[in-house]
C-alpha cells in the first residue's frame, strides 16, 4: 500500500508559495498513485467553519481532493488547530461534483493505519503534546459545538 502525507502548510491565500507547494504535492505522480493520502491539519492558516467563500478561494484544493477520490484513492483530512469545523463543506463539494464520499474521511482525531504489516499513527502534532494543558483547554473550547453554532 502506498501512502502520501502532507501537513502544516499554513496557506494564507491562493497564490502564496505554500499554495503552490500544495498544488505540486497534489499533482505529483507518487501522490496520484497512492492508495491513501493524508492531509494532517493546518493546511490553511485560518479556515474555520462551513463558509462558501473557501470553495472559491481554495478551489484548487477541493478539486484535488475530488480528483483523488474519483481515482479511488482514500483521502483522509485530519483537523488541525488552524483549520477545523469544515467537514460539511468537504462533503457538500464532493457530493455536488461527483466525488466518492466513500473514499473520503474527515477526522477530528488521530487515525491508526496498518501499512505493509506495520502500524502507524497519523495525527496533527498537538494531539501528542500531552504537556500543554492550556492549549488543550483552549482547543476544546474553540472546537466545541457551542463555538461552531456561533
Amino acid at each position: 500500500m502506498k501512502c502520501s502525507v502532507i501537513s502544516d502548510l499554513h496557506i494564507v491565500d491562493n497564490n502564496d508559495s505554500r499554495a503552490k507547494l500544495l498544488r505540486k504535492f497534489c499533482a505529483n505522480k507518487k501522490v496520484l498513485d497512492s492508495d491513501l493520502v493524508f492531509f494532517q491539519g493546518d493546511i490553511f492558516e485560518a479556515v474555520i467553519g462551513d463558509h462558501k467563500q473557501y470553495l472559491h478561494e481554495f478551489e484548487f484544493f477541493f478539486k484535488s481532493v475530488l480528483e483523488l477520490t474519483q481515482n479511488k484513492t482514500q483521502v483522509v483530512f485530519i483537523e488541525g488547530n488552524h483549520d477545523f469545523h469544515f467537514k460539511k463543506i468537504f462533503e457538500r463539494y464532493l457530493k455536488e461534483n461527483g466525488g466518492m464520499l466513500s473514499n473520503f474521511k474527515y477526522l477530528k482525531t488521530a487515525e491508526e493505519v496498518e501499512l505493509n504489516n506495520r502500524k502507524y499513527l497519523f495525527c496533527h502534532g498537538y494531539e501528542v503534546d500531552y504537556h500543554n494543558k492550556y492549549f488543550k483547554r483552549w482547543y476544546n473550547i474553540y472546537t466545541s459545538t457551542y463555538i461552531y453554532i456561533l
